[in-house]
């Protein structure tokens, strides 16, 4: 078995990749996003994932705070880490997909507890 050509990535470099992938398509396709995860928000709260859930509102603030310029301590580099866990959590097919019986949200759990916990502080600072 060959080893893989370029070393796995860290968590942060994974978000800092995906936040830095983050465009003016995305900003202005976020009201839609927006609605689709109010829904994801509903489904993940039904299948007793409420905790998730939470997690991805305090993200959404974020965002939500981040493109009306109303807080001046989440700065763009906050809230596109925020976006990109969002989009992350709507995606169905990302490296374990949702459909998978137990698991199938375990990296999207992953994903947004990480940008949860790297911008505590500034994310405290909204509720």
């Amino acid at each position: 078995m060959k080893s893989p050509k370029s070393p796995a990535k860290t968590i942060d470099q994974y978000l800092q990749e995906g936040a830095s992938g983050i465009g003016r398509e995305d900003l202005e396709a976020y009201p839609q996003t927006r609605a689709c995860l109010q829904s994801k928000f509903e489904e993940l709260e039904a299948m007793g994932q409420g905790k998730l859930a939470a997690q991805g509102r305090v993200l959404m603030r974020a965002v939500d705070a981040g493109l009306a310029g109303e807080h001046p301590a989440i700065t763009p580099k906050v809230w596109y880490e925020c976006l990109f866990a969002l989009q992350y959590l709507l995606k169905g097919y990302d490296h374990i997909p949702d459909s998978v019986p137990e698991i199938g949200l375990e990296d999207d759990a992953f994903i947004m507890r990480t940008v949860v916990e790297r911008h505590r502080e500034m994310l405290l600072t909204l509720e």
